[in-house]
């Protein structure tokens, strides 16, 4: 087998060892309540995301231009009036390196949104959430994590 065939099968082989089996990017965070009903009087509605233990996440708001805040887009039905995200109040995080501390989501957060006004009915609503995660030692590049919320009002 020649030298150049060799290297080649070996960084087949690297690059197949360090992608997911199934292709697709590592998340830490997922959002634990897909299904939401609304009630009458309930004016707000909150989803609730978990992260990975070990793992925190940059706050909606950074104070270090190299971190990613969290940022969350919703495509609402045209016939709803939603007022902007209201993030979850984040936490002081140390990390290992760091000489200042980062504002980050750990263990779970919630985003709240205040609702103007919404069609009676059931909805798929698409969102996405796009995140930096880190550990104590280094921080991953920003992933997007995509969901459905199931709405019934």
């Amino acid at each position: 087998m020649s030298y150049c065939l060799k290297i080649s099968i070996g960084i087949l082989l690297l690059i197949g060892i360090t992608l997911p089996a199934n292709g697709q990017e590592k998340h830490w965070v997922k959002l634990i309540n897909e299904q939401i009903t609304l009630k009458e009087n309930n004016q707000q509605l909150e989803l609730v995301f978990a992260i990975q233990n070990g793992m925190h996440i940059q706050a909606d708001e950074v104070n270090d231009p190299n971190f990613i805040p969290t940022r969350i887009t919703i495509e609402w039905p045209a016939s709803f009036q939603i007022d902007s995200a209201q993030f979850s109040a984040p936490k002081t995080f140390k990390m290992i390196g760091e000489d200042q501390p980062l504002q980050v989501f750990s263990n779970q957060f919630t985003v709240k949104f205040l609702v103007k006004k919404a069609q009676k009915g059931t909805f798929k609503i698409p969102g996405e959430l796009y995140y930096q995660a880190c550990n104590a030692y280094k921080c991953f590049f920003p992933r997007t994590l995509n969901f459905n919320i199931d709405l019934q009002n």
